[in-house]
């Protein structure tokens, strides 16, 4: 659905153990519109989708990183990194280029919500300094 100029409907894919089984398309003006804005940060994508069950020490030890690290991921303290993207892939959980497109979706939306709450636009952006970590997420 359009609501001035702007699609208000989003496919959402559920996973069952890293395999995509359904496919739902979610009217977010329904849901109140601010749905639309909330980005959704890999780490959360990565609990609800891949740890079924299993505790984040068995999950870092099938990726091969350390427990503290996949923690902080799926806190949403750091960003999800190619590596990981690959280790993911590697395991089973969907392909590298997903995991890389929920990071970036993630973090255009945080920079769109950023430009909207700040006043006056910034003279060097380059500059700025993200509240968040963006550096690679080490694997031991």
């Amino acid at each position: 659905m359009l609501a001035g100029g702007r699609c208000t409907s989003r496919l959402a894919v559920r996973f069952n153990e890293g395999h995509a089984y359904a496919l739902d398309l979610v009217d977010y003006d329904q849901l109140g519109g601010n749905a639309l804005y909330t980005p959704m940060h890999p780490g959360f994508v990565l609990r609800e989708t891949c740890l079924n069950g299993l505790s984040v020490a068995e999950v870092a030890s099938r990726l091969g990183v350390a427990s503290e690290i996949l923690e902080r991921l799926i806190e949403g303290a750091c960003s999800l990194s190619p590596e990981i993207a690959l280790r993911l892939e590697a395991a089973g959980w969907s392909n590298a280029e997903f995991w890389m497109r929920v990071q970036v979706y993630y973090d255009l939306a945080n920079e769109r919500l950023r430009r909207v709450g700040d006043s006056e636009p910034s003279e060097s952006p380059e500059t700025e300094q993200s509240p968040r970590s963006t550096a690679p997420i080490p694997t031991s």
